[in-house]
């Protein structure tokens, strides 16, 4: 085919892809997050025509509109790369992989490059009865995933223009070496990191006597402990991506871990009335997440932190119910 006519198929073709890519995009971050899976971001992009005609030129395809499987592609980019397993199966699950490749597994032990897992797949029979997915039937797309941390070498060494070790001057090897595994070993001491940040939190939950699970504060107020806490006694609300303000305002307060989780204790058992009622009066139906819940904590059992908010952004009408139930709560007391 020749170069006018190859590109008035690929103009006829182009659009379907960019479609391609916005949906799968759109279906890969509805499958993280219905695992829990943290990304940084997923990138798309649809080659361009010279793009496309470098790529032939360089490969020798005879049927390029065929061959060639990456016109679309997507890169996940994501924190941990145990979540990279995790990725994989996902994809495995929700698309038609043709095929996969793990770059960081076909290196050699000696050698540097840039670290991520490959696949080519094409969109599941069933969805193509969906609106979004018609039309789209056998195109071909590529799936990059890797870590902030593989990403960042894989740029800088683009930016070096080196793809392979037989790019470097000799004298640049040696050096690149040692970044390479510095990079490697980042990602490791994260992970590292991350388990050890898990076991931590765990450490503060203790079957008591009848075996029933407790929170018991034994360390200092941190972000850490602090979001231990409020994981253990109030797991289905949404987390917070940062919980420092409230440890300041809690140390404010000069309170400790323990006096926070005494305060949580005391007032456990009224919060969901509280939110009913604050909804009512607000005619909102919004659930607290766990930082409302836990402020809520203070205001219920902390003098000075309620005075804060008397005369500030917060409507007198929710100020009223807490007020209420800080008399009731005495009362009861």
């Amino acid at each position: 085919m020749n170069i006018p006519d190859l590109k008035t198929e690929f103009d006829k073709l182009r659009p379907s892809y960019m479609r391609l890519a916005e949906n799968v995009k759109a279906a890969l971050i509805q499958f993280l997050n219905e695992q829990n899976l943290d990304f940084v971001e997923i990138e798309t992009r649809v080659k361009e025509f010279d793009s496309f005609v470098s790529k032939i030129e360089r490969k020798g395809y005879k049927e390029p509109l065929v061959e060639i499987t990456d016109i679309c592609g997507l890169r996940i980019i994501n924190y941990y790369p145990s979540d990279l397993k995790s990725i994989e199966e996902i994809l495995k699950n929700e698309f038609d992989l043709i095929e996969s490749s793990n770059k960081e597994e076909e290196m050699e032990d000696d050698r540097f490059g840039y670290r991520s897992f490959h696949f080519i797949a094409t969109i599941k029979e069933e969805w193509l009865n969906a609106p979004n997915y018609r039309g789209l039937k056998n195109l071909k797309f590529e799936i990059q995933a890797r870590t902030i941390l593989m990403h960042g070498w894989a740029a800088i060494s683009h930016k070096l223009s080196y793809k392979h070790e037989r790019d470097v001057p000799k004298k640049f090897r040696r050096d690149l070496f040692r970044l390479s595994a510095l990079f490697e070993l980042a990602d490791e001491q994260f992970e590292r990191l991350r388990l050890e940040r898990k076991m931590y939190s765990e450490s503060f939950i203790e079957p008591d006597s009848k075996g029933e699970n407790q929170f018991i504060p034994r360390d200092k107020l941190n972000t850490d402990s602090l979001q231990a806490l409020l994981n253990y006694y109030f797991p289905d609300r949404a987390k917070s991506n940062d919980i420092s303000e409230l440890v300041s305002e809690i140390t404010s307060l000069e309170m400790d871990l323990a006096d926070y989780n005494s305060a949580v204790r005391s007032v456990i058992t009224y919060l969901d009335e509280i939110e009913k009622e604050e909804n009512a009066v607000s005619d909102t139906l919004i659930k607290w997440a766990q930082l409302g819940a836990a402020r809520t904590v203070l205001d219920l059992t902390n003098d000075n932190y309620f005075k804060r908010h008397k005369g500030g952004t917060i409507p007198d009408e929710l100020l009223e119910v807490v007020e209420n139930w800080r008399e009731k709560i005495g009362k009861n007391n």
